[in-house]
């Protein structure tokens, strides 16, 4: 309210304007913070060109220099606050780590990115813990968060995430949760040839998975690291997903492209549990291209289904980037995960018993066999290939790590402390 031209600008972010032109401008963040006086009173600060503001927060505060408030009316700073609490929140090695993208960047590089761009972009920059998302919706999510898992509307804050790459049996489990009493949405995608007893992933998951990876100039197809760009209105989606999904005592959600969003999600949704159902590269390499191949004799989204042929070793790097974006996450979450093998399910693990006593949800029992059908579950074939052989070495890890999770079973990843075993 300081500066009407910046509130009447169409399109105009004042934390992005100030970041860029504001602090040169001599305009003040906050009622609190003077920029011209900060700059004249530092004048080492001023010569070297750094965004005042940042280097107040990030190190003159805690050295006991002063800022000066201007004599002004009080102005709506709910924005640049947020801008504030997240440069005092700012982890370099987690957002070094789950923004691969930045791997030509380290130390004061970081710092400044951050500075200048990333808080604007909506990079992740702190553990959930300890990141405060800038949002009139967080101090909901943060009550919530309080309370026990299971039942009634004090569940939002804890879904049953299920996650894994596609065609690696996460329908299946999805399907045997279903049963169990998980609600995973109003809309359900339908059944098809490659999945004949359903999806089990709400549509609205799904579109708004798609409109994310869209807006980061990506599509399910993705083999490259890429940035997730949320803004305002999808962080809401999310948190107005969870409260309408909070009146079932026990809710969750499925689809392949979680892999790719997990941090995003536990930043609204820090207490909820991540199951990750792991199946070989080579068999699902082979049964998503063995999809492709029914879908093109159906001249069904051919253009799609040819990348597969097109492009070598696709859906092996697919595989990669999905794996590796959860091994990311898994390393920096605080909350509750595990890591369940396929083929365990397929021999009869009560998984649904041992996800209602390690975690809480309201469940009734469920057994893979009143769903499993094994026709319709496909093997690897002996026409699977790597052109690139150094993507087996990759494979060869990102498997081993997911392996020994899975032998871990039910796990917080803070202390890394089995609570029950996988079946061998």
């Amino acid at each position: 309210s300081n500066y009407p031209d910046i509130a009447d600008a169409e399109g105009v972010d004042p934390v992005e304007h100030y970041c860029v032109y504001g602090w040169k401008e001599r305009r003040d963040p906050t009622p609190d913070f003077s920029t011209g006086y900060y700059l004249e009173t530092n004048p080492d600060v001023r010569d070297a060109g750094i965004n005042p503001f940042y280097h107040y927060l990030s190190s003159g505060k805690d050295q006991g220099w002063r800022a000066v408030a201007p004599a002004a009316p009080e102005a709506d700073d709910t924005a640049l606050k947020g801008y504030a609490r997240a440069l005092e929140a700012f982890d370099i090695e987690y957002y070094a780590l789950v923004n691969p993208q930045l791997a030509d960047l380290s130390g004061k590089k970081l710092e400044e990115h951050f500075a200048k761009y990333g808080y604007s972009e909506g990079l992740l920059y702190a553990p959930p813990s300890k990141a405060k998302i800038s949002l009139s919706v967080q101090s909901p999510a943060n009550e919530a968060k309080k309370q026990k898992p299971c039942g009634g509307r004090a569940q939002y804050s804890s879904p049953l995430v299920i996650s894994g790459f596609h065609r690696s049996g996460t329908s299946l489990t999805a399907n045997l949760f279903h049963e169990a009493g998980l609600f995973l949405g109003k809309e359900l995608l339908g059944a098809k040839s490659s999945n004949p007893f359903g999806h089990f992933e709400a549509v609205d998951v799904v579109k708004f998975h798609d409109r994310l990876l869209d807006a980061s100039g990506t599509y399910w197809q993705t083999d490259t690291d890429f940035i997730p760009i949320m803004n305002d209105n999808d962080w809401k989606w999310m948190y107005n997903f969870g409260v309408r999904n909070s009146f079932n005592p026990a809710w969750g959600f499925k689809d392949p492209r979680n892999c790719l969003f997990l941090p995003q999600w536990a930043s609204l949704f820090p207490d909820m549990r991540v199951l990750y159902v792991f199946r070989p590269a080579v068999e699902c390499v082979h049964s998503i291209k063995r999809r492709a191949i029914r879908d093109l004799v159906r001249d069904n989204v051919s253009h799609i289904n040819r990348r597969f042929w097109l492009i070598d070793d696709l859906a092996v790097r697919m595989y990669l980037i999905y794996a590796s974006a959860f091994l990311r996450f898994a390393e920096t979450f605080a909350g509750d995960l595990c890591v369940v093998e396929l083929n365990d399910i397929l021999d009869g693990r009560d998984l649904v018993s041992e996800v209602r006593e390690h975690w809480g949800y309201q469940l009734s029992d469920a057994y893979i066999g009143d769903i499993y059908d094994s026709s319709v579950m496909t093997r690897a074939g002996p026409n699977e290939t790597v052109k690139d052989l150094r993507l087996l070495e990759q494979l060869e890890d990102v498997e081993e790590k997911l392996r020994s999770m899975a032998r871990r079973g039910f796990t917080n990843t803070n202390n890394q402390t089995p609570l029950v075993k996988a079946s061998m």
